[in-house]
């Protein structure tokens, strides 16, 4: 295995990444290139090339896990790791359809020559009080990173469009059977290093994280609890996304105590934090100054950016 010290684990919202092709099992039919976008082969592959260039600059080495957010399918994530550079790491595909009614998904590539796939598992979310209600699945990814077991976890949790405490509900009982998962993790791997994130749609002084999921905005946590590595950052206003002109702290990482308080020698997260990353390649300046992440559309207008979410990743090293 090659050495996994200081490359990247990445998460990324990468916003409505749809091939031109309609689906007739989902609502997708907008992003078609006669749909509501005008989404063209033109546009879809400049968005994949900006992707790759993304992933491949937010740190001087390429990560070697890297999850998402709103990929439609497979094919796309195919499409990404088949990009010039991209091509040249060992990138392999963890993905499955979830019964989102847009067909957007979370999935996973992982660098096989640097980690060592031992299993995954999605989480399907079923609301009990209205079986139409449809979100996407949690991913469970199980590895071997620098000679020690990973527990990795990808999630989207419901959005806040209809309303922050209108939609709580959703995001509460998300966390709760994320919750279940992670303890059934816990008790059957209690040395395992595990790291959670994912765009959840609430931020780190939310009920759902710190309550629910128990993702404590300090070190001095339990066996059972998590630390939010994205806390301080959003102490200092920092964001991933906007809403009406505010950064918002919506993609998250946090590590349990394993990882936390790691031995001598062994795998550690760089200085016990979680970057955001700001390069004006991500970024759109508005003219009083302020700026927000540059999405690929502005309402239905086409603007050319990536996503109206940042990347955010950390750094592996030795203790």
């Amino acid at each position: 295995m090659k050495s996994i010290i200081n490359h990247s684990i990445l998460f990324y919202n990468v916003e409505n990444l749809f091939d031109i092709n309609d689906d007739p099992i989902v609502i997708d039919s907008d992003y078609t290139p006669k749909g509501k976008y005008k989404w063209t082969q033109e546009r879809y592959e400049r968005k994949l090339a900006n992707l790759e260039n993304i992933i491949l600059s937010v740190h001087n080495k390429h990560p070697i896990v890297a999850g998402f957010s709103e990929i439609e399918n497979r094919g796309v994530m195919e499409d990404l790791i088949n990009q010039p550079r991209m091509r040249e790491i060992s990138y392999e595909i963890v993905h499955r359809d979830s019964p989102d009614v847009r067909g957007i998904d979370v999935g996973l590539i992982f660098d096989n020559e640097r980690v060592t796939y031992i299993q995954h598992e999605y989480l399907r979310i079923n609301f009990p009080w209205n079986q139409d209600i449809k979100t996407r699945d949690v991913l469970f990814f199980q590895a071997v990173i620098g000679g020690e077991e990973f527990w990795i976890v990808v999630n989207h949790w419901p959005s806040r469009r209809d309303g922050a405490k209108q939609t709580e509900n959703k995001r509460l009982h998300v966390a709760d059977k994320v919750r279940e998962k992670i303890e059934q993790i816990q008790f059957d791997f209690p040395e395992s290093n595990i790291l959670i994130m994912g765009d959840f749609n609430d931020e780190p002084t939310d009920i759902s994280l710190i309550r629910i999921l128990k993702a404590k905005r300090d070190k001095k946590i339990r066996s059972d609890e998590f630390f939010n590595l994205s806390a301080e950052l959003d102490k200092q206003k920092v964001g991933t996304s906007t809403h009406m002109g505010e950064w918002l702290m919506l993609d998250q990482m946090m590590i349990n105590r394993v990882l936390l308080h790691a031995k001598e020698g062994s795998i550690v997260i760089k200085n016990n934090e979680v970057n955001v990353f700001q390069h004006k390649n991500v970024l759109h300046f508005r003219p009083n100054g302020k700026c927000q992440p540059n999405r690929t559309y502005a309402g239905t207008k086409y603007i050319g950016g990536v996503s109206d979410h940042l990347p955010v990743y950390v750094v592996l090293e030795k203790k």
